[in-house]
Formats: structure tokens, C-alpha cells, sequence
């Protein structure tokens, strides 16, 4: 009974891995919104970072007042983006992070930077407290032609990195086969990226549709489950008012960001809307 104890206490302690989603959320089917910073340091329309801040804690403050669980805050407006974050960007965002942290009530702050570099969410999350960061290429082999061709992974090297800086409580969510990239691997199904995304010490596993603002495939979706069912799985494109009821049927959380926007920022009657259908939803367990 003593051994069993100690690692029953042991997994607890974890704080990532099968259980990710609800104990980072403490709720059924949460929903993770999303913010675009406004253009970072040494992009042409950056607005200073005070301005930055100011319009990034306005729109988590919006979600959080919603009853949305979580925020998710990517540099989508630095572009043309770069496969590798800049110091100055890793400066900015850990700055930005470390204030919207500050104050978060009742929402969960991560953070990606855009387009590929994990390790430098990692950085980030670890120097502003972010709870969770999300990467668009984890296991499978995407190429981008805009971006050169192979978009370079290192799975091992990610997750040794997060131990090397203490950062094992930082929840990572890991796109399978993600939007926009062309896989490189032929006849690769969603269950076998799985498979190998849990293998490389995944927390969560996220679909997406081909492009932003549109939903992903119901079968990938179970094809998903059938690869690892006890990693949570997160839809990570086109979740909307429509779709959320069956969608979170075969999903455990969602990362929403077209749908509650207009422009790139975040509307509060389109928020409101669909988080009407998700506390049905909830309602209905």
C-alpha cells in the first residue's frame, strides 16, 4: 500500500500528461480563446509595448469576463513571421506573458510564438509563469514551402530543454499533422502521429481543418482517440456556434480564434454566442 501511495503521489505531482486539460482548466470541454499581439519589437507598425500590453490585457479581460478558460497569445501580427523567435521578441513576449499572468483570475494564460520555435515558448512561459504553450510541428515530417521546405523537429530535444529550465509543469499541447503544411510522410494516419506524439511525451493532442477557420475532420478526430485515448484532444481550427456541439462530442477541449473575432480582434456578442453553446454542452453531460 506504501508503494502504491508514493506513486499515486507521484503521478499527482506531474501536473501534465493524461489529465492535462482538467487540471490545468478544473472544468469539463474547456475552451482556450486566442490573442494576435499587436506587431513586436522591430516590426514597422510595433505601437510601443505599453500599447501592447494595454490591448492584449483588454482582450483576455473580455474572454475572462465570458466565462472562456483559458487564452492562448501568439505573435501572429510580426510579419513577415520567422521560423525562429529573435531575442527581442523572446524579451517582448515574456514581458507581455509576465503581466497578463499578473492578472489572470479566472483564466489560464500559454502562449506559442509563431511560426516553429517551442523552445523559445518554453523561455517564455517559463519566465512569465504561462501554464501551457502550444507547437504547430512536434513528430511529423511538414514542409512549408514559404518557410523553405522541411520544417526542422526535435521532439527529444524540446522535452529535454522544458526539464533542463524546470519547466516540467508547463503543459504541451502538440499539433498532429498541422494546418497550413504539407505531410511528408505518405499514408501517416492521425492514430499513428498519436501514437508517437504520447511516445515524445506529449500533453495534448491537437487537430486542426487545412487552414484557419476551418474545422477539423470528425474521423481524424477519432482516429486521434484510437492512437492514445488517455491524451486529452484539442480541436485547433474553425470551432464555431455551428459546429462546437458535435465537435465536442469526440474532443476534450477547443483553441478558438476566428470565430470569436472580426479582423483579428476579438469580438464580445461573437464570444458570447459561442460560449452559449458550450455551456449547453456542459449542461448536458
Amino acid at each position: 500500500m506504501k508503494i502504491s501511495y508514493l506513486f499515486l503521489t507521484m503521478l499527482l505531482s506531474l501536473g501534465v500528461g493524461a489529465n492535462s486539460v482538467k487540471k490545468l482548466f478544473k472544468k469539463e470541454k474547456p475552451i482556450i480563446g486566442v490573442i494576435y499581439l499587436d506587431p513586436l519589437i522591430g516590426y514597422e507598425k510595433h505601437p510601443g509595448m505599453d500599447k501592447v500590453i494595454e490591448n492584449a490585457l483588454q482582450q483576455m479581460k473580455l474572454l475572462e469576463s465570458e466565462g472562456v478558460d483559458g487564452v492562448l497569445v501568439e505573435n501572429d501580427n510580426d510579419t513577415p513571421h520567422t521560423l525562429k523567435a529573435k531575442p527581442e521578441i523572446i524579451a517582448a513576449m515574456s514581458v507581455i506573458l509576465k503581466r497578463l499572468v499578473k492578472e489572470a483570475k479566472d483564466i489560464v494564460v500559454g502562449v506559442e510564438f509563431l511560426i516553429h520555435d517551442p523552445i523559445a515558448s518554453l523561455a517564455i512561459a517559463k519566465a512569465s509563469g504561462a501554464k501551457f504553450i502550444r507547437t504547430d510541428y512536434f513528430v511529423d515530417k511538414m514542409s512549408r514551402a514559404k518557410f523553405g521546405g522541411m520544417i526542422p523537429i526535435d521532439a527529444k530535444k524540446y522535452m529535454d530543454y522544458r526539464k533542463s529550465i524546470g519547466a516540467e509543469d508547463v503543459v504541451v499541447f502538440t499539433d498532429l499533422q498541422v494546418k497550413y503544411a504539407k505531410l511528408e510522410e505518405v499514408g501517416k494516419t492521425f492514430d499513428q502521429s498519436a501514437k508517437q506524439a504520447k511516445d515524445a511525451n506529449s500533453d495534448g493532442l491537437i487537430v486542426t481543418g487545412k487552414k484557419s477557420g476551418f474545422p477539423p475532420n470528425v474521423g481524424n478526430l477519432t482516429e486521434t482517440r484510437k492512437g492514445k485515448t488517455d491524451l486529452p484532444i484539442i480541436v485547433g481550427s474553425g470551432f464555431s456556434p455551428t459546429n462546437a456541439e458535435e465537435l465536442l462530442k469526440f474532443a476534450d477541449a477547443a483553441i478558438v480564434g476566428t470565430s470569436m473575432m472580426t479582423d483579428g480582434v476579438l469580438q464580445k456578442d461573437k464570444i458570447q454566442k459561442l460560449m452559449a453553446v458550450v455551456k449547453k454542452v456542459r449542461r448536458e453531460l
